[in-house]
């Protein structure tokens, strides 16, 4: 079986690769990746880093694009995909300003494609302080969802180096650093099979060629007409948002201006390696670029700098009532990043304030208490006016509670933390939440609907 499936790769590699040099706009450089991958048994990329396995032929026919989707998606075989890989990896580390010290194999395994939505399954396992990674994704995908994934991909082998557990890649930084490769490289990143019996090596002309225009262009015409994001909405994106322009858009601007700070690269690498020790990314964030954001009040002024600066618009709008209060439900019933095992990827789980502080260990809770009050803080800007009152409110029980906590020593008394049950710190303060939670949902449908609710639950400000 295995001599057949090295026959059966040899041939297509031969029927590939001859018409291959027909194509004039590929540099030598580019020719040479190919014939590299081509040679090698297995489709492994030169790098040796990614191992392809192609899609086996299951008797699903294959997907017929229509022309108005063809330009935007793109059909993989292995050979080609390992060409890519190398180049979207080649450019993200050019961008970071990092080398190539990869330690984690990738084993990417295609499929035969049977809708375009199809979901990239992205795994990890350590054995041994030893990190393996595999993705599974189907032949034939629109190319920024391609890019997308590896950018994925490679930022969590280089987080993950040395690491115990698994780090939470944030959006914004895969959104926005997928958006630099594809409008600032000047030579091909997604590779694809001939199409229609042509020969030819085909990628994206607008890839391959390069642009006379800037790099953020496009990003400035979707902001003008589209207002863009703030911090918080770039740090919590809806189910969905990441594939959404507005937010594409502002994350590649927010990554960009990053990047363009004094030492904004090493700030980068460094929070990328810091991302496996934190729960949140914000940590590592504030911890990585110290030198420039003393805290998260500070990053949001001047990220709204940033935008006044670019699209002439600042972020002094608030959302309307109904925006504002789904927001901040989803504050106070944000995911929880829950492994089953230590060499796991995270999963996403939900809970609430009170489990946090009656069911969490005191480390724990200050660690995330502290990411929620900044997030509250943040929210309290971009909320609309009859809401700001109880983000206020949720903002100042948190910062009593930990304030409390910390006079007490209990966050670092180890002996604490392994007391059964919520004190009576705990208990009052899991009170107020309640009762802030009651007045929460009676905003739901607006300042009107509240009535006397609001007025007999709601904690003094």
């Amino acid at each position: 079986m295995r001599f057949m499936f090295r026959l059966w790769v040899i041939v297509c590699l031969c029927v590939l690769w001859r018409p291959a040099g027909a194509q004039t706009g590929l540099p030598e450089s580019f020719r040479n990746e190919v014939r590299q991958a081509q040679n090698t048994p297995g489709a492994v990329s030169s790098s040796g880093q990614f191992i392809i396995h192609g899609a086996p032929d299951d008797g699903w026919r294959l997907m017929t694009l229509s022309p108005s989707l063809a330009p935007n998606y793109a059909r993989f075989d292995a050979p080609l995909l390992a060409v890519s890989c190398e180049r979207i990896k080649s450019a993200l580390l050019a961008d970071l300003g990092a080398q190539d010290q990869w330690q984690g194999q990738i084993a990417i395994f295609l499929h035969q494609a049977r809708r375009l939505d199809e979901t990239i399954v992205i795994g990890s396992s350590a054995h041994q302080g030893e990190w393996k990674y595999y993705m599974n994704l189907p032949d034939t995908m629109e190319r920024s969802r391609v890019v997308s994934a590896f950018v994925n991909m490679v930022l969590l082998e280089m987080a993950n180096r040395g690491a115990g557990r698994s780090a939470e890649i944030p959006a914004w930084l895969a959104q926005g650093l997928t958006q630099e490769l594809m409008r600032e490289s000047m030579t091909g990143l997604v590779m694809e099979t001939p199409k229609d019996g042509n020969g030819d090596i085909h990628t994206s002309s607008e890839l391959l060629e390069g642009r006379s225009a800037p790099p953020l262009e496009q990003a400035h015409e979707v902001l003008q007409e589209r207002p863009p994001l703030g911090i918080a909405e770039l740090s919590w994106p809806r189910e969905g948002q990441e594939e959404d322009e507005v937010y594409r858009c502002s994350a590649q601007l927010f990554v960009c201006r990053l990047l363009q700070l004094d030492d904004g690269r090493a700030c980068m690498r460094q929070m990328i390696q810091e991302l496996p020790q934190h729960l949140n990314w914000q940590i590592s964030f504030l911890d990585a670029f110290h030198g420039h954001f003393a805290s998260q009040l500070e990053l949001e002024k001047w990220w709204a700098l940033c935008l006044v600066n670019f699209v002439g618009r600042d972020l002094a709008q608030t959302w309307p009532h109904a925006e504002s209060w789904q927001k901040l439900d989803e504050v106070i019933h944000s995911g929880a990043q829950v492994r089953t095992a230590m060499d796991e990827l995270p999963m996403h789980t939900e809970v609430t304030l009170q489990s946090i502080i009656g069911d969490w260990g005191y480390t724990l809770q200050e660690e995330v208490l502290r990411i929620k009050i900044q997030q509250l803080r943040s929210l309290r800007a971009a909320v609309s006016q009859d809401m700001a009152g109880i983000v206020d409110d949720y903002r100042m029980v948190l910062e009593n509670y930990v304030r409390t906590r910390e006079k007490s020593g209990a966050f670092r008394n180890t002996t604490a933390e392994r007391i059964l049950g919520p004190d009576r710190t705990a208990v009052e303060t899991i009170q107020r939440l309640n009762a802030l939670d009651a007045e929460r949902e009676a905003l739901r449908n607006g300042p009107d609907a509240a009535g006397q609710t609001a007025n007999n639950t709601s904690v003094s400000r």
